[in-house]
């Protein structure tokens, strides 16, 4: 029997080791991943700086269809290089997203959505024309009467008459400012994830993280935080490497993704880390976002989110300092900077080709024929083809 016990014990420390040499593995892959990401996004950068003026040069010799000549084939080269420019941003964007491929736009007659009217703040419409020069004609929804088929509880009914706006103008927006829930992900859409969790916050998260407002409408992905819209717009000036800001808009735009990290974070676990670092309090709000501080606290949530090994605490003596800008991106900062990176690219290439009347083929067809139709819910970098 004594010897049985032995064994017993002896798998039971053997199966510890093992469990503890897993967990170190996978917070060792997670901290490359970590690491690869910025390296990602900075070689995907400066290769498109390059493409963007190859592509421009390309454009500049070629000649519409309609002229009857192909100018020696450099229309078939303009084409050649778009798509081989389309091919990488979808494996940057893959990579970071955790996910294969763009998704198409999905804006069909009709469709629902929630749209930025002129105030900044975003009303239910339904989509009645997307236009080829990246915007989208709605019309904004009114209030229907009790039992008139209404939306679901789970996702009330925002108008911009009922907000004291005139719902005949501004019917015109840019496609980057349409959310469209994704209704096929199974019982728990993406929408109504982000509206339980934004319903379910404790007071303090109802406040703004830096000023106290009330009214916190607004997130920083980045430290898990909420914000009034005033400090939203000054965390928005300090750009996406920095803090990724979102509006909560009742959960429509948003993903798992970046739920985690509000999941995982609140206004009361940021001040409390906060709050061991008085030196940093005292910084200006840029300043203090920027400090070393403010990245260790980036790369603890961040490894909180993905698994990977969390920083060592700083010092009191280097937390206020400033850090090195774009050493660090969050998994959710990376997927940002992707769609923006790769939307800047093709806004530049293809508004240009738009100015002289070229035809540039889009990027949007690429996708469908590559992945067939697709929702945008994932997807908040809209794309805007000619």
């Amino acid at each position: 029997q004594g010897s049985g016990e032995d064994f017993t014990a002896l798998i039971g420390t053997a199966a510890e080791a093992l469990a503890a040499e897993t967990q170190r593995t996978l917070e060792r892959f997670a901290t490359q991943l970590q690491q690869r990401r910025t390296q990602l996004l900075a070689g995907l950068s400066s290769h498109l700086e390059g493409q963007q003026e190859r592509l421009l040069v390309l454009a500049a010799r070629a000649r519409p269809p309609s002229s009857g000549t192909d100018n020696g084939g450099v229309g078939a080269d303009l084409e050649a290089a778009l798509h081989e420019a389309k091919q990488l941003c979808n494996h940057v964007e893959a990579v970071t997203l955790g996910q294969s491929g763009c998704t198409g736009d999905g804006l069909a007659c009709g469709t629902r959505c929630r749209a930025k009217w002129m105030d900044g703040k975003y009303y239910d419409a339904t989509v009645h024309q997307s236009n080829a020069d990246g915007t989208v004609v709605v019309n904004w929804l009114r209030p229907r009467p009790a039992g008139a088929g209404d939306v679901s509880p789970t996702s009330p009914l925002i108008t911009v008459w009922e907000h004291g706006g005139d719902d005949t103008l501004h019917r015109t927006v840019m496609k980057a400012d349409i959310h469209i829930d994704d209704q096929d992900k199974g019982d728990q859409s993406e929408l109504q994830a982000a509206l339980q969790l934004f319903k379910s916050r404790v007071a303090e998260d109802r406040l703004c993280a830096d000023c106290g407002a009330t009214g916190a409408d607004f997130a920083s992905v980045s430290f898990g935080v909420y914000l009034c819209r005033a400090c939203a717009e000054a965390h928005e000036s300090l750009g996406i490497r920095v803090s990724l800001v979102r509006q909560l808009n009742d959960g429509w735009g948003w993903v798992q993704r970046e739920l985690r990290y509000m999941a995982r974070g609140g206004n009361g676990a940021f001040q409390a880390s906060l709050d061991r670092y008085p030196s940093v309090q005292s910084l200006p709000r840029a300043e203090r976002y920027s400090s070393r501080f403010a990245e260790y606290y980036r790369r603890h949530l961040d490894a909180l989110c993905t698994g990977a090994t969390p920083p060592q605490p700083l010092s009191p003596d280097v937390a206020a300092q400033s850090s090195t800008r774009g050493e660090f991106l969050s998994a959710a900062e990376a997927a940002a900077l992707a769609q923006e990176v790769s939307r800047r690219f093709e806004t530049t290439v293809q508004q240009w080709a738009c100015a002289q009347g070229r035809p540039f083929p889009s990027w949007r067809a690429w996708d469908a024929a590559a992945h067939g139709p697709r929702s945008h819910a994932g997807s908040r970098a809209q794309r805007i083809a000619c």
